[in-house]
């Protein structure tokens, strides 16, 4: 069973991660469409 986080991050905070900056420019590079770190990753 998933327990509930004990905090998440906000969505400005999200949007300013570098991860997710990473991904929006390997998305713009490669033509890729990932949208979350498992997808990268695999």
């Amino acid at each position: 069973m998933m327990k509930k986080p004990l905090w998440e991050p906000s969505l400005e905070r999200k949007l300013n991660a570098n991860m997710t900056k990473f991904m929006a420019l390997i998305n713009e590079r490669y033509g890729c469409s990932f949208a979350e770190y498992h997808e990268l990753y695999d």
